[in-house]
């Protein structure tokens, strides 16, 4: 592709960011999506990276959550994504579908109009391996990187920091900010752009066979009269627990 950059350019970007978390300066990193899991992402980042300056979309979140980010840490909110992507080194995306993830990051109005060359885009959203690789494809275009690391996790484990996340691109750029998504739990690095959104295909599809077995199992146990919490918590303290039993149970 014309105009794209070379691998040598990614490890220069992963090894800058690298160098800047370790001297712990003041960090300008973007997070859009402030929502469920946002919110207590994007407060960890503030409350983990103890000097990051948190960088926000206002009009598109719940004024609560925004409320809650400020009583975090340093606050600065943007009227339009290009000028939010213009003052930052890295930007977190958690959005609900794949067409919002390209409409943020893409098209015009988008983090890649605004971008200043050398930063990075992490889109933690649950997307599709095909927009990961375009995403990084345009990205590198404009001398810039992305990672796909969608999460795995409730609520409750965006707030305690406990995420798993499945993290796709190129290893540099990983390693460059892996002390950022050890702020929100655990990364595993998957391999090339796109690895991420198929682990967490993975993910869903071992989750939905569960949620089936467990529905299966509490219609056979409703049909034979026996106590239905009873039954799980049996069940569910043998080798049949399971996460998803716990939270998705009745």
């Amino acid at each position: 592709m014309a105009g794209r950059k070379s691998p040598s350019a990614g490890r220069a970007r992963g090894k800058g960011l690298r160098s800047r978390l370790a001297r712990r300066p003041n960090l300008d990193v973007g997070f859009i999506g402030i929502g469920n899991m946002g919110c207590p992402m994007a407060v960890n980042l503030l409350k983990r990276g103890k000097s990051i300056r948190l960088h926000v979309p206002v009009g598109r979140d719940a004024k609560a959550n925004l409320q809650r980010l400020t009583k975090a840490g340093n606050v600065v909110f943007h009227e339009r994504f290009d000028d939010l992507a213009a003052a930052v080194e890295v930007c977190f995306t958690m959005l609900p579908m794949p067409t919002d993830v390209e409409s943020v990051i893409l098209r015009e109005g988008g983090l890649i109009r605004g971008l200043r060359k050398g930063a990075m885009v992490i889109d933690c959203s649950t997307s599709s391996a095909e927009l990961a690789r375009r995403i990084d494809e345009s990205l590198q275009v404009v001398g810039c990187a992305a990672l796909d690391s969608p999460v795995s996790g409730s609520p409750v484990r965006a707030e305690s920091g406990t995420l798993s996340l499945m993290v796709g691109g190129r290893r540099e750029a990983y390693e460059g900010v892996r002390p950022l998504l050890e702020c929100l739990g655990t990364p595993t690095y998957m391999g090339p752009s796109g690895s991420g959104q198929i682990t967490k295909s993975i993910n869903q599809i071992i989750v939905g066979l569960v949620m089936a077995a467990v529905g299966e199992g509490i219609i056979l146990g409703r049909k034979a009269g026996i106590d239905l919490q009873a039954m799980l918590d049996a069940v569910g303290g043998g080798l049949a627990g399971t996460e998803v039993m716990r939270i998705k149970g009745p």
